[in-house]
C-alpha cells in the first residue's frame, strides 16, 4: 500500500444536516486510525442547508490525527452527473 491514499463518502437521499457531516468526519478519523491515508471526503445530497456550508468550512480548518487539514467537501447528486430526484413520489 506504499503511498495509497483514499477518499471516503457519505450520501444521502434527502437535504444534509450537521449530522451527516459529522459522519463523515468520524470516517475520516476512523480510517486516519487505521493508518490509512485520506486526501479527501466527500457528502452527497440534493442539497445542503447554509449550516452545513459554514460548518464543513469549519471542520477544514482543523486538523486530523496525522496533523493534517481535513478535507471535506460537499457535492449533489447533479454535481456527480446521477439524475437522482430530490423527493420521490408515490402513486
Amino acid at each position: 500500500h506504499f503511498n495509497e491514499t483514499s477518499q471516503i463518502y457519505e450520501c444521502k437521499k434527502d437535504e444534509s444536516n450537521g449530522h451527516d457531516l459529522y459522519q463523515l468526519k468520524l470516517y475520516w478519523d476512523a480510517m486516519v486510525l487505521d493508518k490509512e491515508k485520506v486526501t479527501k471526503g466527500f457528502l452527497i445530497a440534493p442539497k445542503h442547508s447554509t449550516s452545513v456550508k459554514l460548518l464543513v468550512e469549519y471542520i477544514n480548518k482543523l486538523k486530523d490525527g496525522n496533523s493534517n487539514c481535513y478535507n471535506l467537501k460537499l457535492k449533489t447528486w447533479k454535481d456527480e452527473n446521477i439524475d437522482y430526484p430530490e423527493k420521490i413520489i408515490s402513486k
